[in-house]
């Protein structure tokens, strides 16, 4: 009856020494990672893992500081408001526009330096107009097919001159009627359609063309002068006038340019010739 209590005794003696060897080698280690970690500082070797944060994805190498939306959404409310505000101190009148661009608010990231732009749109005036005038035209297209190449247009485009036959084509009560080609009305006219596109961007362009982007060669300007002349546009039929008057008169001033160079060749060449002979009668005197 005795020997199993000896047993047991010496069973927890041993398990006592084998928690003190336990708890002096943890002690052991953690001192020995002390010196080890005192060492590297000394050293200077020091090195921090690095760390990537919980959610890693490709937008956090761009950015390290992360922006604030709500703070965003009130800096660019605030803008609008200082923009809306200086747009209703600006006086308008009839006949000036206020001036506006598309603005932007840049948001600069300062770590990577990227830059956001969130674009506005402020509409004017003159904007609006223009919208409205687009819009009309598209409602009112016309192909005029100018023998038998085809042109399109807008019934307000030709209307800009009323005096022109294409005005007057066009018109409720004239005589001649359009055919239909997918729902837009066309018009066929038997005429030279070389220089039509010039007499549409005329038109286009509300009355005003300038005199260089008429045809340079005579013989093209005077086929488009009978052009204007039979669409009775006098104001494109004067400047092909004009333009005629220009081109003959900087081909004489090439004319009397050439002139003048060959007059005085011609001089150089007779004062070589006498220089050339009097060298030669002095040789022979001597």
């Amino acid at each position: 009856m005795e020997r199993p209590e000896e047993d047991t005794g010496k069973n927890r003696e041993t398990d006592d020494k084998n928690l003190e060897r336990e708890g002096e080698n943890q002690i052991e280690d953690e001192r020995q990672i002390v010196v080890r970690e005192q060492a590297e500082q000394e050293d200077g070797r020091t090195e921090v893992p690095p760390q990537l944060p919980p959610e890693w994805d490709a937008l956090s190498l761009y950015t390290e500081d992360q922006i604030d939306e709500d703070e965003v959404e009130a800096a660019v409310q605030s803008l609008t408001a200082e923009m809306n505000k200086e747009d209703h101190e600006t006086v308008t009148t009839s006949e000036t526009v206020i001036p506006t661009e598309t603005r932007s608010v840049c948001i600069e990231n300062g770590a990577s330096g990227l830059i956001s732009p969130i674009p506005e749109y402020f509409p004017t005036y003159k904007k609006v107009l223009k919208l409205k005038k687009m819009a009309e035209t598209q409602n009112k297209r016309i192909i005029l097919n100018v023998g038998g190449n085809k042109f399109e247009t807008s019934a307000p485009t030709l209307l800009n001159d009323p005096n022109c036959i294409l005005a007057a084509m066009i018109q409720p009560d004239a005589q001649i009627k359009p055919y239909n080609i997918e729902n837009v009305y066309t018009y066929f006219i038997d005429r030279y359609p070389r220089h039509f596109h010039l007499i549409l961007n005329y038109l286009r362009n509300e009355l005003q063309m300038n005199i260089d982007r008429l045809p340079a060669d005579p013989r093209h300007l005077k086929e488009f002068e009978d052009e204007c002349r039979y669409y009775e546009i006098k104001h494109l039929e004067l400047l092909c006038t004009k333009r005629l008057l220009q081109i003959q008169e900087e081909n004489f001033l090439k004319m009397l340019t050439t002139t003048y160079i060959i007059i005085h060749m011609k001089r150089l060449l007779i004062i070589c010739e006498l220089f050339f002979c009097f060298q030669t009668f002095v040789r022979k005197r001597h």
